[in-house]
């Protein structure tokens, strides 16, 4: 699309009330800006990009030699919605619209609304859905333009007979521009139809107007005064400079928290506090403060400044309810021989400064307080069952119970039957997991350990073995790293060569097989029950 604005003769130009502009693209050659703002255009808009494959080789000079020579301009995106269909389409092409004007959609006052240029005949489409790929393009250029702290508000350019055939009123939250030559004076006339916008706000009158500085090209005018233009056109100036971002904070639930921006502007400033980017009614000045705060306020809290020069956006201020140490991890039943060594360990999730307290048989062990305790020469007045309590300032939890057996006792009887069989359960993970070090650790040991005892105890018709399960749901220690509905349970599962998690089941059928009288000439192994992902890697 070439557009520009006709102007009129000088004596016209001076009494004229509506601000003209052109559009262009390399179609037009090279432009004489100062031309162009010498004979009264105001605005303009250059063509960027077409499809997601054709930049405008004109695009950057126009931009750059407009605002030198005080012409507001804009950048304006093609669309070709037929050959990038649907939401992934519309994305595409915004995304690469973006990559080659976000240099020139930004604050300071020179810049314009983002345009997206809609006049190809749509194929395979109703008013419906070429309505919902025009709100994605634009919804998503806002998207990219706010995280780069500019806000906009696309404007969309049709004629007028297209706007009413092929969109709906979803599409009148954008700016329209309407296309519609009907030799009306763009003084005081109008397009004859605006299609679902009530009105119109730039209107393309002409296609034959002569602009010294381009030649012959589209006439366009803004639907008000050159005031209105800036505010509903420009992207904001400068706005506020922020002196002093809002601090984050990490609290106990109950506790009184307050907010705080520093700001100047040669204009009267206002403000907008925001949580999770939702606006805070009635937050409206230099500071926010709540009381008595719970976990749900826990979040991004930051706020938009105005002023007459446009609006600037604060950092985000984190607010974090502190909480009771999650036990991520629980400690681990040991089995070991008289003399010989154990440890526990135990996963947290837990702000510092955190707290262990190991208990045997609910009594507290003496300076055991890490998160590991590891027990030397071993003897039967260590058996029992081992926990710890975790603490922080905000609160305490006890991990669950992990028993420690002697294997000796049970010695002598096997010993005198001849027959007698030990499965040891390792895991998975000693082949290696992200955050599992001790747990790893200690469960590489039991490896070591039925590698040990298979070769003491063979003679005497004593198997040792040891399984090692990968992922298996429904279990609380499982359950614990992954909360039933968690996402990641899927993914997991996906990772997995058999594409399923593991069951109880899998390991009890895996354990009694070790167990039966007829599994004699197998000892000294370790039997992965992990869907395979013993040969490959574990996703989590």
């Amino acid at each position: 699309m070439i557009v520009a604005v006709g102007i009129a003769p000088e004596t016209q130009r001076a009494m004229a009330q509506r601000p003209l502009g052109i559009d262009v693209s390399h179609y037009d050659g090279s432009i004489n800006w100062g031309g162009v703002q010498t004979s009264g255009v105001s605005f303009a808009w250059a063509k960027a990009t077409e499809n997601t494959n054709f930049i405008d080789y004109t695009f950057t000079t126009n931009e750059t030699s407009a605002v030198a020579a005080g012409v507001l301009i804009g950048a304006y995106h093609f669309a070709r919605y037929n050959q990038n269909t649907g939401k992934a389409g519309a994305d595409a092409e915004a995304n690469y619209f973006w990559a080659t004007a976000q240099n020139y959609v930004k604050r300071g006052g020179y810049y314009l609304m983002p345009m997206l240029d809609v006049e190809i005949t749509p194929t395979n489409y109703t008013k419906t859905t070429l309505s919902q790929w025009v709100n994605e393009w634009c919804a998503k250029v806002v998207s990219l333009a706010r995280a780069n702290n500019v806000l906009v508000t696309p404007v969309i350019y049709s004629s007028s007979s297209f706007a009413n055939t092929w969109f709906d009123s979803t599409v009148t939250q954008w700016i329209p521009w309407i296309a519609n030559w009907n030799g009306q004076d763009p003084q005081i006339g109008a397009p004859s139809g605006t299609g679902p916008w009530p009105t119109w706000i730039v209107w393309q009158y002409t296609d034959s107007a002569s602009v010294p500085g381009v030649g012959t090209a589209d006439g366009d005018v803004f639907n008000g005064l050159a005031s209105d233009l800036v505010t509903t056109l420009a992207i904001g100036g400068n706005g506020p400079l922020i002196t002093n971002q809002p601090v984050s904070q990490a609290v106990l639930p109950g506790a009184n928290v307050s907010f705080n921006v520093g700001a100047s502007a040669p204009w009267p400033m206002s403000y907008q506090w925001r949580f999770n980017a939702t606006n805070i009614a009635g937050a409206t000045a230099s500071s926010y403060a709540k009381n008595n705060v719970q976990l749900a306020d826990g979040g991004s809290y930051s706020v938009v400044l105005s002023d007459l020069g446009g609006d600037t956006i604060s950092s985000n201020a984190v607010l974090t309810l502190l909480g009771s140490p999650v036990i991520t991890n629980q400690p681990q039943d040991q089995v070991a021989a008289v003399g010989q060594g154990a440890a526990f360990a135990v996963g947290v999730s837990s702000f510092a400064p955190v707290s262990y307290q190991w208990q045997f048989n609910g009594m507290p062990l003496q300076d055991a307080t890490n998160a590991s305790v590891v027990l030397a020469g071993i003897r039967s007045t260590n058996v029992g069952a081992y926990s710890v309590v975790v603490s922080n300032v905000a609160g305490v939890v006890v991990s669950s119970n992990a028993a420690l057996v002697l294997v000796q006792a049970a010695l002598p009887a096997m010993r005198a039957a001849r027959f007698g069989r030990i499965v040891l359960i390792s895991s998975r993970a000693v082949l290696g997991l992200a955050t599992r070090t001790a747990y790893s650790a200690t469960k590489a040991g039991l490896i070591g350990l039925a590698r040990t005892w298979a070769q003491e105890l063979g003679p005497d018709g004593i198997t040792v073995n040891a399984v090692a399960p990968g992922p298996i749901a429904g279990t609380a220690m499982f359950h614990d790293v992954l909360p039933p509905g968690d996402p990641r349970i899927a993914a997991l599962a996906q990772s997995i060569p058999v594409r399923r998690l593991g069951q109880p089941e899998d390991v009890a059928r895996m354990v009694l097989f070790l167990a039966d009288p007829a599994s004699g000439f197998i000892t000294g192994q370790t039997m992965f029950v992990c869907g395979g992902t013993s040969v490959g890697s574990l996703g989590l």
